[in-house]
């Protein structure tokens, strides 16, 4: 598959070279930076990309608008960027439907998630089997992990991940009342969430530490938020080890 090719339009130098930096940090490889409508239209009479990131203040004028005004005949996905908090700027931009607005300063997590947003509201299957990929070259990002749910990415806080049960080559990843399944083994799982407040109890089941109700040693089981389960023998130092944090 070819990859995406991206182009950013910005001219501040500084963050010119920050969003270069970004998209090296997600994997992208094939972009363009601009900092100029006329470089910018030059380049698409050779090449059309397939997602423009867009400042919308060029030289301290909002021509940015201009330009998403012609990608949007074009059906090329725009991604505003800004360090405007103004609320008419954000209107008149509104007007030319960007698939994403982002207020400067914003991190590299933000900008991949309005990226591949983008990408997905297209509905182009090339994009979403290229979005799907990239996270699973790196899904865990700071606090947070991203799961597929059907063509769609959902982010879920780490430390509020209640329960990750095994079976068979599935993860199932208890969350605020829903389940998701990962493929992957409960042993990769774990070495994701060394960092977080996890401990497992047996063979198939990790929880999450804060979810503990009870703990009844003599019976080997342990009550938590999600129910009730069997310590296996050969994690229950690992279980006494935590009790002893407190």
């Amino acid at each position: 598959m070819a990859k995406l090719k991206i182009y950013v339009v910005e001219d501040a130098p500084d963050f010119r070279a920050e969003l270069e930096g970004m998209l090296r940090e997600m994997g992208y490889q094939n972009y363009a930076l601009f900092a100029d409508i006329e470089s910018t239209e030059a380049a698409f009479a050779e090449n059309r990309p397939d997602l423009v990131i867009l400042d919308i203040f060029l030289g301290g004028q909002p021509v940015g608008l201009e330009l998403a005004a012609s990608l949007k005949e074009r059906q090329v996905p725009v991604v505003f960027i800004t360090s405007s908090k103004d609320r008419s700027v954000y209107e008149k931009a509104a007007l030319s439907l960007p698939d994403a607005y982002l207020v400067k300063p914003f991190d590299t997590l933000s900008l991949q998630a309005a990226i591949e947003r983008s990408f997905i509201q297209r509905g182009n299957p090339v994009f979403i089997g290229h979005v799907i990929n990239q996270w699973h070259k790196q899904q865990m990002i700071k606090e947070y992990l991203f799961v597929r749910k059907n063509s769609a990415l959902v982010k879920l806080c780490i430390n509020e991940i209640n329960l990750i049960e095994a079976d068979g080559n599935y993860c199932y990843l208890h969350y605020e009342g829903k389940k998701y399944a990962v493929k992957s083994s409960l042993r990769s799982i774990k070495e994701l969430l060394l960092d977080g407040p996890f401990l497992q109890v047996n063979r198939s089941r990790i929880i999450n530490f804060k979810s503990i109700s009870e703990i009844a040693f003599a019976d080997a089981i342990i009550k938590t938020t999600q129910g009730s389960y069997t310590i296996g023998n050969a994690y229950r130092k690992e279980i006494e080890s935590w009790i002893n944090r407190i």
